[in-house]
C-alpha cells in the first residue's frame, strides 16, 4: 500500500509535555502488550481513571516510543459537545483516506473495486460524505468493514496504534464500531489504546457494557490508573521543579495529601507554587485540589483585560478544540491571537498541528476550570454569540449542523432562539439517522422536543425519537416515549403513539394487554380511513396485540383486513410494516403455512426496501417454521439472514436472536460444551437490553444444557418442592422436579399446568416448551388421565419438531413424546411413531434428539417385549451417540434395570461404579475393571454425582455408604 504513514499526532508528541513519573507497572504491562502486537496479535487496552489521572500522558509516552520504532499512530478523540456521530473514528478515517487509491489495492483485498468503495465509506465516517440517502440493509456493515479493512491494510505495512481519547463521551454508534473493529481484526498487528473516565458522572454505562462484552476476547484488558504515591510525587518535584531530594520528600507528603495523587492537579498546583517560591511556598492550605486549581487559573487570568477574559470564556464555551477564527469574530475588537499566545504560555492551551487553524485546551479539566468561573446565564450568552457568528459564516465545515444545533440549544435557556435550536437539532437528528446512528438521532429529536413551544410539534418529534429508539433496539425507551405521546389530545398522534408502544412492547414481551388497550382507545377516536397509513398500521398492531393476549382467531381476522388495505396502494414501507405485524399472529401448526407465506413476502419487501428491521422478523419466523417442519436447507438460509441482520444493524438484540439459533443448533447436535459457552455469551449480550425476559430465557437455556450433561445436582440443595409459583415458570419447575426425582411435587405441578391450559397459552411461543415438559412429566409421574390429556395436546404437533420461543429450547420430534405416552397407555403403534421421530431427528442432524429417541424406543421395546433383541440394538445405537458426546442424561435413561428401587435412581452399572469408587479406583481403574472406556466411566461418575447431589467423589461414596449401597 503506497501510503506515507502520518507523523505522530502533536498531542502525543512529548516535546514540552509534562514530566512523566511513576507508572512502572503500567509500562511493563504495555510493553508486554506491544510484544504481542508485533507477533501478529491484536491487543486492546482500556486505560481508565479519574479526570486528570494521567491517561493521555501514559498513552503519549507509549506512542512516542513505538512511533520512533516504526509504528503508525492514529489518534481520534470524543468531545462532550454534540458532534459527529462516529467520533473518535472520524479523525482516524480521515488519516486513512490517503491510503486508498484507485491504483492501490490493500494486500488482503483482490477486488479492483475495493479502493473506490472503501474511500466512499471512509468518507462517511470522516464526515465528508453527507449524501441524503444511505441504504440501511448493508451500508452500516460495509462502512464498518471499510474501516476494519483500511486499518488492517495499514497494519500490514507497519504495526498500527489507534489511540481513542475520552471514550466515555462516545455515542452508541461509535461504541458499536469499536466492538466490530476489535472482533474482526484478531490476527492483525494492531493496538487499540482507549482512554476513559471511570468516575461519575462520566463513567458511561454503555461504555462499561462494551468493555465487559469485549473483555471476553483474547488480547483485551483493562488498565485503571491509581493515584501517584508519595515517592512518585517526590520524583515529580525533583525532575519538574529541581527540588532537592531532602526537601522533595517532605513536600511530597503534603502535596500527595492535598492533590490526592492526581497528576493534573499536582502539575497545576506546582505551577502555581513555582511562581510563588516553589517548595518553600507550601503552606497549611487545606483547599480541595479542584478548587485550588480553579483559583490558580483565575489568578493567571487576572492579568488579562476584560475583553481578553471574555475571549477566554468564549474559547472555553466553544469547545475543547478552539476555532480561533470563530472566537475572534464573536469577540469583536479583542485580538484573540494575542490571548491565545498568552494562554499557551500559561499552559492552558496547546497548538494543534500546523495548518489546522486551531488550538485546544491542554486538558478537559483546564477547560472546565475556566467554565466553572462563568455563571449559567453568561455561558448561555456565549453560546448565543457563537451560534449567531457561526450561522453567518460562509464555509464548508462538515460539522456545521451539529455545532449550530449545540450552541443554539444551549442558548435557548435565555428564552431566545428555541425555534432555531429545534430546527438545527432536527437536522442533526436526521443526519444521525442517515448515518444509521439511531440512538444519537433519538437523543437529538428528544432534545428538540423538550425545547419546542408547540405541543403538537414536540409530540411528533418524540414519535420520531421513538422510531429511532426502536431502530437502535432501545425498546424500553421507545415504549416510554410512546406512552408519553399516547396522552396527546390529537387522535392521530395518539394512534401513532399507541402503535409505537405496541411495536416496542412486542420485542420485550411485556406489554400485550396495555398495548391493546392503548390501541383500541386511540382507534375509537380515529375515523376508519383505508387511505390513512397510520390507521392501517394501527390495525396491524391491533392484530398482533390480540394474538399476544390469546385472541388469535380475532387477531387473524384483523390482520387480513389490515393486509387487504395495505395492498390497495403501492407503498412498500407500509406493506412491510403491516406484514411484519401479521407474520406474528398465531404460532401453532395450523397457522404455519400462512405465516411462512407472510415471512417470505416480508423477506422480499425487506430486500426491496433494504431495511434490516424487516429482514430480521422475516428471518426469525422463517427459521422457526423451518425447524418445526424439519426443512434443514430453509433453516440454514433463514439463519443466514438472521446473522445478516445482526451484522447490518449492529444491534445486540439481533445478535442475541442469531446467537439463540446458534445455541439451538449446538444443543441439538449434542455439543453441550459449545452450547454452554454460547448460553453464557447470550446472557452477557442480552443483559444490555432484555431485563426479565432475557433472564428467563437464560434460565431455560441453562437448564436444557445442564440436564443433558447431568449437572442438576446442585439444584437439590435449593429446591424443596414448595417453591412459589409466582416466582417461577410452572412448566420448567415441573420438569425440574421430575429430573430431581421429586414425585409428589411433580404430580402437583402436572395438575397445576394442565388446569391452566387456555387458548392464550396454546397460541404463545412458549407453548411447545410447555408441551415437551408436560409430556416428560406425565410419562414419569402422571396418572392415566394426565397422560391422555398430555397426549391429546401434543397430537396436533405430530410429524413436527417442538421449539420454544426464539430457540430458547429445542426438543426434537414431537413424535418421540407421543410414542412414549402411547407406550405407557398401551395404545396406538409406538414403534411406527418412534420410527417417524427418528427419521426427523436424523434429517435435522440432531444427534442429541436421535439418542433420546433411540433410548425411549429401546425402553418401549424392553417394557412391552422383554425378549425382543431389538431393544439392545436400539440401546447400543443410543449409547454409541451418547458416550462420545458425554450425554449423561441419555446414558442414565438407558440403564433402567432396577433403578426405581435404588436410592437416587442409580442404575445397576452406576452401583458397580460407586462401589469401585469406594475402593479408591480412578476413572481409568474403573474402566479397566468393568471393561468399558475411560470416557464412559467418567460419564457414569458425573451421573452419580448429579443423582446423589454430590460435589465430588468423596461425597458420593459417603452418600452410597449412608444408604447401604456399599459395605
Amino acid at each position: 500500500m503506497p501510503w506515507t504513514s502520518p507523523s505522530l499526532p502533536s498531542r502525543l508528541a512529548l516535546g514540552a509535555g509534562p514530566t512523566f513519573v511513576g507508572r512502572r507497572h503500567e509500562l511493563a504491562v504495555l510493553d508486554e502488550v506491544w510484544a504481542a502486537v508485533l507477533h501478529g496479535s491484536r491487543q486492546v487496552v482500556f486505560v481508565g481513571g479519574e479526570p486528570g489521572a494521567g491517561k493521555s500522558r501514559l498513552m503519549a509516552e507509549v506512542c512516542s516510543i513505538v512511533h520512533r520504532n516504526g509504528a503508525t499512530v492514529l489518534l481520534g478523540a470524543c468531545a462532550q459537545e454534540l458532534g459527529p456521530v462516529y467520533q473518535p473514528f472520524g479523525a482516524i478515517a480521515s488519516a486513512l483516506l490517503p491510503s486508498i487509491s484507485d491504483e492501490a489495492v490493500g494486500p488482503s483485498h483482490g477486488d479492483a473495486a475495493w479502493p473506490l468503495e472503501v474511500r466512499r465509506r471512509l468518507q462517511v465516517l470522516a464526515g465528508v460524505d453527507r449524501s441524503e440517502a444511505v441504504p440501511e440493509m448493508e451500508e452500516r456493515r460495509e462502512v464498518f468493514d471499510a474501516l476494519v479493512g483500511a486499518v488492517v491494510a495499514a497494519s500490514e505495512e507497519r504495526p498500527t496504534v489507534l489511540v481513542l481519547e475520552d471514550l466515555h463521551w462516545a455515542g452508541t454508534a461509535s461504541l458499536q464500531l469499536l466492538g466490530y473493529l476489535v472482533e474482526n481484526c484478531g490476527d492483525a498487528r494492531i493496538l487499540v489504546l482507549a482512554a476513559h473516565r471511570t468516575t461519575a458522572p462520566d463513567g458511561s454505562e454503555a461504555l462499561l457494557q462494551e468493555i465487559a462484552h469485549l473483555y471476553r476476547l483474547e488480547g483485551v484488558r483493562r488498565l485503571d490508573l491509581p493515584p501517584l504515591d508519595t515517592e512518585e510525587v517526590a520524583e515529580f518535584l525533583r525532575r519538574e521543579g529541581g527540588v532537592a531530594a531532602h526537601r522533595a520528600g517532605a513536600a511530597a507528603v503534603i502535596l500527595r495529601d492535598r492533590t490526592g495523587g492526581n497528576p493534573f492537579f499536582l502539575r497545576e498546583v506546582w505551577r502555581d507554587l513555582a511562581g510563588r517560591g516553589g517548595a518553600s511556598a507550601i503552606g497549611a492550605d487545606t483547599t480541595p485540589a479542584p478548587d485550588m486549581v480553579r483559583d490558580t487559573i483565575n489568578r493567571r487570568l487576572a492579568g488579562l483585560t476584560d475583553g481578553q477574559r471574555d475571549a477566554v470564556s468564549l474559547a472555553a464555551v466553544s469547545g475543547e478544540v478552539v476555532d480561533v477564527g470563530l472566537v475572534q469574530e464573536a469577540a469583536g475588537g479583542t485580538d484573540v491571537h494575542e490571548v491565545v499566545d498568552r494562554l499557551v504560555d500559561m499552559g492552558l492551551l496547546e497548538e494543534l498541528p500546523h495548518g489546522s487553524g486551531g488550538v485546544r485546551f491542554v486538558h478537559a479539566l483546564a477547560r472546565q476550570s475556566v467554565l466553572d468561573l462563568l455563571g449559567p446565564s453568561v455561558r448561555a450568552q456565549h453560546h448565543e454569540r457563537l451560534a449567531l457568528t457561526l450561522r453567518a459564516r460562509d464555509g464548508d465545515d462538515p460539522n456545521q449542523v451539529e455545532r449550530l444545533a449545540h450552541h443554539f440549544a444551549e442558548a435557548a435557556v435565555l428564552g431566545r432562539h428555541a425555534e432555531t435550536a429545534v430546527d438545527y437539532l432536527v437536522a442533526a437528528g436526521e443526519l444521525a439517522d442517515r448515518r444509521l446512528a439511531h440512538q444519537e438521532a433519538a437523543q437529538r429529536f428528544e432534545w428538540a422536543a423538550r425545547l419546542g413551544d408547540d405541543v403538537g410539534t414536540s409530540e411528533r418529534l418524540l414519535l420520531r425519537a421513538a422510531r429511532s429508539r426502536m431502530l437502535a433496539c432501545d425498546f424500553d425507551r421507545a415504549m416510554d416515549l410512546g406512552a408519553e405521546v399516547s396522552q396527546s389530545t390529537d387522535p392521530a398522534l395518539r394512534l401513532a403513539a399507541a402503535t409505537a408502544f405496541e411495536d416496542a412492547g412486542w420485542y420485550t414481551a411485556t406489554a400485550g394487554p396495555e398495548s391493546l388497550e392503548l390501541l383500541l382507545d386511540a382507534l375509537a377516536d380515529v375515523p376508519p380511513d383505508p387511505l390513512d397509513p397510520g390507521y392501517v398500521r394501527g390495525l396491524g398492531s391491533v392484530a398482533r396485540a390480540l394474538a399476544y393476549v390469546g385472541g388469535s382467531t380475532e387477531g387473524e381476522e384483523v390482520a387480513q383486513r389490515a393486509l387487504a388495505l395495505a395492498r390497495r396502494g403501492s407503498d412498500d414501507e407500509l406493506m412491510a410494516d403491516v406484514v411484519s405485524r401479521a407474520v406474528q399472529v398465531g404460532y401453532g401448526p395450523a397457522s404455519s403455512e400462512v405465516r411462512l407465506r407472510r415471512a417470505e413476502e416480508l423477506t422480499d419487501l425487506a430486500v426491496r426496501t433494504r431495511q434490516w428491521r424487516h429482514l430480521g422478523p422475516a428471518a426469525f419466523h422463517r427459521s422457526v417454521i423451518a425447524y418445526q417442519t424439519g426443512d434443514l436447507p430453509a433453516l440454514a438460509l433463514a439463519r443466514r439472514d438472521l446473522h445478516r441482520t445482526a451484522r447490518a444493524s449492529g444491534q445486540r438484540y439481533w445478535r442475541w436472536l442469531a446467537g439463540c439459533a446458534d445455541y439451538a443448533e449446538l444443543l441439538a447436535a449434542g455439543d453441550l460444551a459449545g452450547a454452554d459457552r454460547t448460553v453464557q455469551g447470550l446472557l452477557e449480550l442480552g443483559s444490555t437490553f432484555g431485563g426479565d425476559a432475557v433472564d428467563g430465557a437464560h434460565g431455560v437455556q441453562t437448564f436444557m444444557v445442564r440436564r443433558e450433561a447431568g449437572r442438576l445436582g446442585p439444584a437439590r440443595a435449593v429446591i424443596d418442592g414448595h417453591e412459589p409459583l409466582d416466582e417461577h415458570w410452572a412448566p420448567a419447575l415441573m420438569v425440574l422436579y421430575v429430573e430431581l426425582g421429586m414425585a409428589g411435587p411433580a404430580r402437583r405441578m402436572i395438575e397445576h399446568v394442565l388446569g391452566g391450559v387456555s387458548e392464550r397459552h396454546r397460541a404463545s411461543a412458549r407453548w411447545p416448551g410447555t408441551l415437551a415438559f408436560l409430556g416428560e412429566a406425565a410419562a414419569a409421574h402422571g396418572d392415566r388421565q394426565a397422560r391422555e390429556r398430555a397426549r391429546d395436546l401434543l397430537s396436533e404437533h405430530a410429524g413436527r419438531n417442538l421449539v420454544m420461543g426464539p430457540f430458547i429450547g429445542v426438543f426434537g420430534a414431537a413424535d418421540r413424546y407421543l410414542g412414549v405416552l402411547d407406550s405407557l397407555l398401551g395404545q396406538g403403534d409406538p414403534d411406527t411413531t418412534f420410527a417417524a421421530a427418528l427419521e426427523l431427528d436424523h434429517r435435522m442432524g440432531a444427534r442429541l434428539h436421535e439418542a433420546l429417541t433411540l433410548t425411549e424406543w429401546s425402553r418401549h421395546v424392553r417394557r412391552t417385549r422383554p425378549r425382543d433383541p431389538r431393544a439392545g440394538d436400539l440401546a447400543a445405537r443410543a449409547r454409541g451417540i451418547a458416550e462420545p458426546a458425554g450425554l449423561v442424561r441419555v446414558l442414565a435413561r438407558l440403564d433402567v434395570g432396577s433403578a426405581q428401587s435404588v436410592p437416587a435412581g442409580l442404575t445397576p452399572r452406576e452401583l458397580q461404579v460407586v462401589r469401585l469408587l469406594a475402593e479408591g479406583c480412578s476413572n481409568r481403574a474403573v474402566a479397566g475393571r468393568l471393561a468399558i472406556s475411560e470416557n464412559t466411566a467418567a460419564n457414569h461418575v458425573r451421573s452419580i454425582l448429579a443423582k446423589t447431589g454430590s460435589e465430588n467423589r468423596t461425597q458420593a461414596v459417603r452418600y452410597a455408604t449412608d444408604h447401604g449401597l456399599v459395605g
